[in-house]
């Protein structure tokens, strides 16, 4: 993963943890390098400091979009299913 992209409340994983899911809670990069933290915190609690390339992004699926509040419609779209959030006058098409 690249730094750029990175924000505060994503969630990402570390490979060596397995399926666990992180929510980033901070970036630090250090005077001496350029090299750049991320601070994440599990569910459970446990929080980790590591460098940005010991991370990976979640894929984003169907499971990611019905845990983020989306609701599939029943017609397809001109690049796939659609999903939407009834809050909003919008739709994401996969």
């Amino acid at each position: 993963m690249k730094a750029n992209e990175l924000r505060i409340g994503n969630f990402i994983k570390i490979p060596f943890l397995g399926d666990v899911e992180l929510t980033i809670f901070g970036l630090a990069v250090t005077e001496t390098s350029e090299d750049v933290f991320i601070q994440t915190k599990s569910k459970s609690g446990g929080t980790f400091f590591e460098k940005v390339d010991k991370y990976e992004p979640i894929e984003l699926t169907e499971e990611w979009f019905f845990k983020l509040g989306f609701v599939k419609i029943d017609r397809k779209g001109p690049y796939g299913d659609i999903y939407a959030i009834s809050d909003f006058d919008s739709d994401l098409c996969i």
